[in-house]
């Protein structure tokens, strides 16, 4: 079941300003993108509360009830999308960074980057660009202008000479989005 409160305001993760809640969802499943092996699995599927809070002061929007100790990235999860519009997005999307940043002969990272195919896009995209991507859920792998890290960032550190760090779909997994560094 779905709301919409108004309710108390939290403290805003990344600037700590309050934030206004504006969407209640009990028992929503923790993940959209694990795939259970039979139906009795995904039934018993942990399930958490979802508070959407956005930040009046810096825009984030958050789950104020995140619970962390619910989430679990296996083998099972699978943030991958296949389609030639997704494809043609990453290719957009890779060209509007080749133009803002000067990738060129550089370290780029991907922390969460999944089966890695954007980071395969940036790269191919930018001349002289090595990217290494790091996802508790991907295979690992080397290619010639990138490598696949199974694991999490922490502990990895930066290479010199990065030019650019990535964290599109990650600090919505984050207890304390400011932490993580």
């Amino acid at each position: 079941m779905t709301t919409n409160v108004e309710g108390p305001t939290y403290p805003c993760p990344l600037c700590t300003n309050p934030t206004t809640t504006s969407v209640a969802r009990k028992a929503l499943p923790v993940f959209q993108n694990v795939t259970y092996a039979t139906r009795d699995e995904a039934v018993v599927a942990p399930c958490g509360t979802f508070l959407l809070a956005t930040c009046s002061h810096c825009g984030f929007s958050h789950n104020c009830e995140f619970e962390s100790d619910l989430v679990t990235y296996d083998d099972r999860y699978d943030n991958h999308v296949e389609s030639r519009v997704f494809r043609t997005y990453y290719q957009h999307l890779a060209g509007l960074i080749h133009e803002k940043f000067d990738l060129t002969g550089g370290f780029v990272y991907d922390i969460g980057c999944g089966a890695g195919d954007f980071l395969d896009t940036l790269c191919t995209a930018t001349s002289n660009t090595f990217g290494i991507g790091i996802d508790p859920s991907c295979t690992p792998m080397a290619t010639n202008n990138y490598h696949l890290i199974q694991g999490t960032f922490e502990g990895c550190g930066i290479e010199p000479g990065a030019r650019l760090v990535l964290l599109r779909r990650v600090l919505e997994h984050l207890d304390d989005p400011l932490a993580f560094s």
